[in-house]
């Protein structure tokens, strides 16, 4: 049996072609700060960006962490990875994506 990591749908399959159109869930909205963000930036570049989900989002009381979690669904989804555990990342090219090599 062949070894295929599965990735769940989770609606940002084709978002490598740019943000959304239309963001609407927290998700996309982070995806839109850091497609904005050099393409190794850290958290702490992310939490610079928090006033604005702040605005977007008032009634969540937990930023901090729905912003890690969001970093976390893209790189489920294979938009960014993780460099180090210590709060660095990358975006990734297409081509880059664990997503472009699952059979």
């Amino acid at each position: 049996m062949a070894n295929v990591t599965y990735f769940p749908f989770d609606g940002l399959d084709d978002l490598h072609n740019g943000p959304p159109s239309e963001p609407r869930t927290f998700t996309d909205h982070l995806l839109v700060i850091v497609r904005h963000l050099p393409r190794e930036f850290s958290l702490r570049d992310v939490y610079r960006n928090r006033a604005v989900l702040e605005r977007l989002f008032p009634d969540n009381s937990e930023i901090d962490a729905a912003i890690r979690a969001g970093l976390q669904t893209l790189r489920d989804s294979g938009l960014i990875e993780f460099t180090d555990n210590r709060g660095y990342y990358r975006r990734l090219r297409p081509a880059e994506s664990p997503r472009s090599k699952v059979a």
